[in-house]
């Protein structure tokens, strides 16, 4: 591979996909003016950025060193039952600090976001239902009980929609 700036490369891939900015931004969840600094090679991104920029492009990405490459990661989250009872297996539940989100019925949040922004590794669903959705037509219902790694969505944009009042645990 000849050696072209990861900005270059992610310009290359977009007109090889026609997306526009625009549609890339929302594929990515990073604004398009920060992409397009980027690929003007005015700004370098942070890795969080850059691994959703080549996970949205299907591209590969160099170590630092530019002598191997890792292939960008393609994960949907999964999304499980809790078990009727918890500690069912013995080991006891725990956690290093959690948080609540209520979501209001018809109000889209984006998940990805507070995920990221609270570096957490699990969510549960505490009551009420929600529907989890990408703009590439991921879809998945939430009801009490559902479980989603937190690490997998931080990768791509989730947003849940309740259709009724939801109550989301995160844990960190």
């Amino acid at each position: 591979m000849r050696d072209v700036s990861f900005g270059q490369q992610i310009f290359n891939r977009r007109k090889e996909l026609k997306l526009s900015l625009r549609e890339l931004s929302r594929l990515s969840g990073i604004a398009a003016s920060t992409i397009s600094r980027v690929e003007n090679g005015r700004f370098s991104p942070t890795l969080d950025n850059a691994v959703r920029l080549a996970t949205a492009l299907r591209i590969e990405l160099a170590d630092q060193r530019g002598t191997s490459n890792v292939e960008a990661p393609q994960v949907e989250p999964s999304v499980s039952r809790l078990p009727e009872d918890a500690r069912a297996d013995g080991n006891p539940v725990t956690y290093n600090e959690i948080a609540i989100t209520v979501l209001k019925a018809g109000i889209r949040r984006n998940l990805s976001k507070i995920a990221a922004r609270g570096s957490y590794r699990q969510m549960l669903v505490l009551r009420g239902s929600a529907q989890m959705r990408t703009n590439d037509g991921f879809r998945a219902n939430l009801k009490p009980g559902a479980m989603v790694d937190c690490r997998a969505i931080a990768l791509q944009t989730y947003f849940a929609v309740a259709a009724e009042e939801a109550e989301l645990l995160w844990i960190r």
